[in-house]
């Protein structure tokens, strides 16, 4: 129950992190969206864990690619413009969190 309830506070709380980028590129790469995915994870975690403790940097490094990996072309564009995780995979990506160590 506390890993699912963290996998959605952590997603949800990384919209407002991501959009704090005034200047979004129009254009970006699966590797910007997984680092920027990933950047994300580490700065939410390390506010409720100790962050060598807890491994947070190979559990947000596997959420980030594998979310990034799920994601269409033309998703990835979008995260350039609203970086938020689609709608399509939100249930897959709490489902991956959960499951990266």
């Amino acid at each position: 129950m506390r890993k699912t309830s963290l996998a959605v506070a952590i997603i949800a709380a990384m919209v407002p992190f991501a959009a704090q980028s005034q200047t979004a590129p129009a254009s970006i790469s699966r590797d910007q969206v997984r680092t920027r995915l990933l950047d994300g994870c580490v700065y939410d975690m390390s506010r409720e864990a100790d962050p060598l403790k807890n491994r947070i940097v190979p559990k947000c490094s596997c959420y980030g690619k594998g979310v990034s990996a799920l994601m269409s072309p033309e998703e990835i564009a979008a995260f350039g413009r609203d970086p938020s995780v689609p709608r399509r995979i939100k249930a897959e990506a709490e489902k991956l969190f959960a499951s990266c160590s």
